[in-house]
């Protein structure tokens, strides 16, 4: 896939709605430096470029003098039937791949999936700007009741083994012309959540050879798919906050970089990443905006943000958060004390339970229709359409889509299985009296604090 078609997968997918996907275990923590193995050859020519957690851009660094050479791949460990780890031959830039995130309180790790080999190589040197490294060793074999915790992406990729991390500085060096088939080498961020990590992380790797000679090649890289990640100490609560903060920032204090207007599709880049993709799916609120969500691009926080025009074309704007704005695990808890003062911030945290309180009776049905495999509506204009594969439907034959905010009212779209094997899909509207707004959002409030306290006593 190529590097277009992969940013307009991910393109129309909110931040705060990546997928998480996690596969952990509480494990007894080791202490103490994690021992070198011996050093084993692993067959580099029987494999081709893979990375389970990045995409390289080039998919292969390469270097040649006339007595040295030097080449820097990304690879990923896969699991067998019978728990052996392996290095599986696969194009990470061929298709959509997931990427994998481990954090420890405020520290995450990503597994690079770096490897090297050379000739005549004494030591390669990698480096980053952003943040540090880390090592860890993975067995032979990696079996499901080792005790050991373990997070896979892509069903059976082995991105971490354990809990435990050598961790390293900004810059650190290996010995040898390969490295060992068991390592991994992974890089460390110090944030909140991953959806801080930089899209375009750049390192480099320094080749020095035995004869004195180096050569230092630069690693562009570029992060796609989704979010696997998992770990301990992880703050549910901040993550949120960290969403719920970065919508409360006023456009008016960002800096407008770029706009463009387009029909059906867009495409177009912040320092050199593309985004890309088509308008079908985006919902847009009542002021006709969509926000896509905040990307960390070249050191700086981005905002992207959708608008639909009356002509029915729609213009694509992004936004530059001032570096003062950006949220820290050192200035969280000073922000968090901020937002929570003012009244957007609690009406914002109150929607949700507001809303979730209001039962199915409470909406006005507006429309429906009886279908067989697939649906296609609108909704004041914005499309809905799919199939019923893969959905879940409640013993009653229920399955609802959710609740959504479109031009200033609130919906809810159900599913009904009927006996004959086809499918009923239905449109509700709330009533307007019900609608919560910034005005009286106080009054709502008190409103639904009495009946909490009536239902408790009754």
């Amino acid at each position: 896939m190529k590097r277009e078609a992969i940013s307009k997968v991910l393109g129309n997918i909110r931040s705060e709605y990546i997928q998480e996907a996690i596969d952990y275990r509480p494990a007894q923590q080791k202490g103490g430096r994690r021992v070198q193995k011996k050093r084993i050859s692993f067959p580099w020519k029987t494999l081709t470029a893979l990375a389970a957690c990045f995409a390289l851009v080039t998919g292969l660094f390469f270097w040649t003098g006339k007595d040295n050479s030097f080449v820097v791949k990304a690879y990923a460990m896969e699991v067998e039937e019978d728990y052996h780890v392996i290095l599986k031959e696969e194009d990470i830039l061929s298709e959509q791949k997931n990427w994998a995130a481990y954090q420890q309180g405020n520290r995450i790790y990503l597994n690079t999936g770096f490897r090297y080999q050379g000739v005549n190589l004494k030591s390669v040197t990698f480096s980053t700007e952003e943040g540090s490294f880390a090592l860890q060793h993975v067995p032979k074999t990696a079996r499901p009741d080792d005790g050991v915790p373990k997070t896979y992406v892509n069903g059976d990729t082995l991105a971490f083994y354990g809990d435990e991390f050598e961790d390293l500085d900004s810059s650190f060096t290996l010995e040898g012309e390969q490295m060992e088939e068991d390592l991994l080498i992974l890089w460390c961020i110090e944030a909140i959540s991953p959806s801080d990590l930089p899209l375009n992380p750049r390192f480099t790797a320094k080749a020095t050879f035995k004869n004195g000679q180096t050569k230092t090649i630069e690693l562009q890289m570029e992060r796609h798919g989704f979010l696997a990640s998992g770990g301990r100490e992880v703050d549910i609560e901040r993550r949120q906050f960290q969403s719920e903060y970065y919508q409360s920032i006023p456009l008016n204090q960002c800096e407008l970089v770029e706009e463009g207007t387009f029909t059906n599709q867009y495409h177009f880049t912040i320092d050199g990443y593309p985004f890309a993709g088509d308008m079908e799916h985006l919902v847009f609120d009542e002021n006709g905006d969509y926000r896509m969500g905040t990307y960390n691009i070249s050191g700086h926080l981005y905002q992207i943000i959708f608008h639909k025009n009356e002509d029915s074309t729609c213009t694509w704007r992004v936004y530059r958060f001032p570096d003062e704005c950006k949220l820290t695990p050192d200035n969280y808890a000073e922000k968090k004390r901020e937002l929570e003062g003012t009244k957007e911030y609690q009406f914002r945290r109150f929607q949700k339970t507001y809303y979730d309180s209001i039962p199915l009776e409470a909406y006005a049905l507006i429309e429906e229709e009886t279908f067989t495999d697939q649906y296609s509506f609108t909704i004041d204009g914005h499309p809905f359409a799919g199939d019923m594969k893969h959905h879940i439907f409640d013993e009653k034959g229920n399955l609802s889509l959710g609740r959504f905010s479109i031009s200033g009212h609130t919906y809810q779209i159900v599913f009904r299985k009927n006996e004959d094997g086809t499918y009923t899909w239905q449109v509700y509207r709330l009533p307007d009296e019900y609608e919560l707004t910034i005005d009286n959002f106080e009054d709502k409030k008190q409103e639904f604090a009495e009946k909490e306290n009536f239902d408790e006593k009754q």
